[in-house]
């Protein structure tokens, strides 16, 4: 502010020179180098100011007769040692007093050029340059910053500078630090009276007056809200977390301009890590929260990532009593928080809990609404904010806004969906979208349904290892189910599906749709969205679809194919599905496709888990003719064939080996041991 004042003029009263001491900081003469580095920009100055050209070399002279007397007084000291005993000392100091002796006859050199150039000693050159400055018409400002984060030995030496030059006329200093590091740093050379030292050198002291918290944290909101206006941040920003947050949690570490300072651009470098395009891929306020204990409670932040089953809630098992988990909870938690600062520790535990709500011990987390607030309590969420980057296979919040916003155009919803398919990140992304279930926009409800039954051939069919998991067909079917329930009216229900459906060209959702609104045994009504009667009318949409897809040759492609000849089966005639599946059985891999396509698998656990591959005769035969499968792929050798058709085909021939055997059409080695030819380890 002193030099936008000064500058701010047309014709300032005086010249600045603005002296970097960082520059030369940790360099034997100091006095030297400062007057040959004062002597460049002054050149021009005094070019202007004065008619006297040798005042530069003149300048430049002393500077080397300056820059003699601070080296080779430093090189005597060192060889002399503490005691002034040379052969005492001549050992231990002959490397360092060797270099500085050839530093010595170098600088001599210079001096001895200098005098020689000169005729004057380097006091007469003093007075000289005194001459010289007195008649500058103008006086030049000298401003050294920061010199409190030099260290104690370069404190000292600027200010040697300072005192043995501040008799020169026309020059005044402006020396900026902080009184108590600087004043401590001169008690070596003032027999401990630093503070004393300083006063006789400096002739004016003025004390930098601080600002009131207001104004520090005014400067912080300014920041923020700079932040806060940019498209997708400010949009997630929760005002009722902030006041959960800020009054006396976080207000207490922001006291000064510099931490606010130092705050906002470590927060500027992180937000713009994770800006992608108009979405942002964290939540802008626990981003705010982790930064400020990163920068300001360092080796807390430094064991969350290390703590991070607990934060989450996985720590303990969920099925212990409430009693006993807040316990445990309680425990860990407050092993936590001993490595961080004793006197806030009250602050941060409030904090933490805002940040992770699980680690309290409770049940009654919302985990969508951290899902769907991109919290760091979350455990799809919380490894991307101390890595700054998305995890494997896990997907950027920017598709999911991009299918959001797209929900209503089938086109575009497909396209984006093909893309992520081929990323491998679809089934993520239906299942980060169930946390949006009932979000959905109502007002374009078909376009909606048609979109995401359309992207429902594109995903993988369930996983049949894995028995407790809802597959992503199952999410997709969510998104719809949930949409639809919030049509209080049956008949506007159908009406959404019978248009959505109509114009869709996928099978395996829309079939998916239509078997869970059938009504079987000890079903409740109120799980369903239709009638009876609407059902049935939405059952015939379904089976001319599937229909459909068996004539243009789209069906025998699609995933989880099994389930819709079965659907097709119950729905329709029996007798075409089995004559469909037989007119495309006429090669080896024709024969190989159908024994994959009903092949089923059984999950077994002793000393560790395994699964059973196994064909059903019985229910094989409803779709196919047994003895054409078999006389197609007798010749085969399994050794020869894919990992999927050696267990189809091995299935298929130990079935016909039981059935000899007089076992059911359904055995499978149900009194197995150990040496089930059709087991494999998980």
């Amino acid at each position: 502010m002193v030099l936008e004042k000064l500058c701010s003029t047309a014709k300032p009263k005086v010249d600045l020179l603005e002296f970097n001491p960082w520059e030369i900081s940790g360099q034997d003469a100091l006095m030297a180098n400062f007057f040959r580095e004062l002597a460049v920009p002054l050149s021009p100055i005094i070019g202007t100011q004065t008619s006297n050209t040798g005042t530069i070399r003149r300048l430049r002279l002393y500077a080397k007769l300056a820059s003699f007397g601070g080296t080779a007084l430093k090189a005597i000291g060192t060889a002399l040692g503490a005691d002034g005993n040379v052969l005492a000392t001549v050992a231990s100091a002959a490397g360092e007093a060797a270099t500085q002796t050839a530093d010595v006859a170098n600088r001599g050199a210079e001096a001895q050029e200098a005098i020689n150039e000169s005729n004057l000693s380097l006091s007469e050159l003093k007075r000289s340059l005194t001459r010289d400055m007195a008649a500058l018409k103008k006086p030049v400002l000298i401003v050294i910053d920061d010199i409190d984060r030099l260290t104690t030995d370069e404190i000292r030496e600027i200010f040697k500078v300072v005192k043995a030059n501040a008799d020169f006329p026309n020059l005044i200093y402006l020396l900026m630090f902080d009184r108590e590091i600087v004043g401590a740093a001169l008690d070596s050379i003032s027999g401990g009276r630093g503070h004393e030292f300083l006063d006789k050198i400096v002739q004016v002291l003025f004390h930098v007056p601080q600002p009131s918290l207001k104004c520090v944290h005014n400067v912080l909101f300014d920041g923020l809200n700079a932040h806060l206006a940019i498209s997708g941040i400010g949009e997630r920003w929760e005002n009722s977390r902030w006041g959960n947050v800020w009054p006396g949690g976080l207000s207490v570490y922001f006291k000064n301009l510099r931490s606010v300072y130092r705050f906002l651009s470590s927060f500027s470098f992180t937000v713009a890590q994770m800006q992608n395009g108009s979405t942002f891929e964290l939540n802008p306020l626990d981003l705010v929260v982790l930064e400020t204990l990163r920068l300001f409670e360092p080796s807390l932040y430094e064991s969350l990532p290390a703590n991070r089953e607990l934060l989450i809630g996985k720590k303990h098992s969920r099925y212990l009593d409430d009693g006993e988990r807040k316990k445990r909870f309680a425990a860990g938690f407050n092993i936590l928080l001993s490595v961080s600062s004793e006197v806030r520790r009250e602050y941060l535990k409030d904090i933490l809990v805002e940040l992770f709500p699980a680690i309290s011990g409770t049940k009654d987390v919302d985990q969508d609404i951290l899902l769907r607030d991109l919290r760091v309590g979350h455990d799809f969420l919380f490894d991307r904010y101390f890595t700054l980057a998305l995890s494997s296979g896990d997907i950027a919040q920017a598709d999911l806004d991009s299918l959001r916003a797209n929900f209503a155009n089938p086109d575009e919803f497909n396209r984006i969906c093909t893309t992520l398919k081929k990323q491998g990140k679809l089934e993520t992304a239906f299942e980060r979208l169930d946390v949006y279930r009932q979000q959905l926009p109502k007002s374009a409800f078909p376009q909606l349904i048609t979109s995401i039954v359309n992207a429902g051939d594109l995903l993988d069919e369930k996983d049949d290892r894995k028995f407790f998991s809802l597959d992503s067909l199952s999410y997709a079917w969510r998104l719809i189910y949930f949409g639809l329930r919030s049509f209080e009216e049956e008949s506007a229900r159908l009406e959404h599906l019978k248009n959505g459906l109509s114009d869709a060209v996928g099978v395996r959702l829309m079939v998916k749709i239509v078997s869970n609104e059938e009504r079987r045994p000890n079903s409740s009504s109120s799980e369903h969205l239709l009638s009876e009667e609407q059902w049935e009318e939405l059952k015939m949409i379904a089976l001319e679809r599937i229909r459909h897809a068996s004539r243009v040759g789209t069906l025998k492609k699609l995933k989880g194919l099994s389930y819709l000849l079965w659907r097709w089966h119950e729905w329709g005639s029996e007798h075409e599905v089995k004559d469909w599946i037989m007119s495309h059985v006429t090669t080896t891999n024709d024969a190989l496709w159908v024994l994959r396509t009903f092949v089923s698998t059984s999950r077994r656990e002793s000393n560790k888990v395994t699964f059973v591959r196994y064909h059903n005769l019985e229910t094989l035969a409803r779709f196919a003719d047994i003895e054409p499968l078999l006389k197609i792929t007798q010749p085969l050798e399994i050794e020869k064939l894919s990992q999927e058709d050696k267990r189809a085909l091995r299935a298929f021939r130990q079935a016909l080996i039981w059935k000899t055997e007089g076992k059911s059409p359904d055995y499978h080695g149900d009194d197995w041991r150990g040496d089930n030819p059709l087991a494999e380890d998980s």
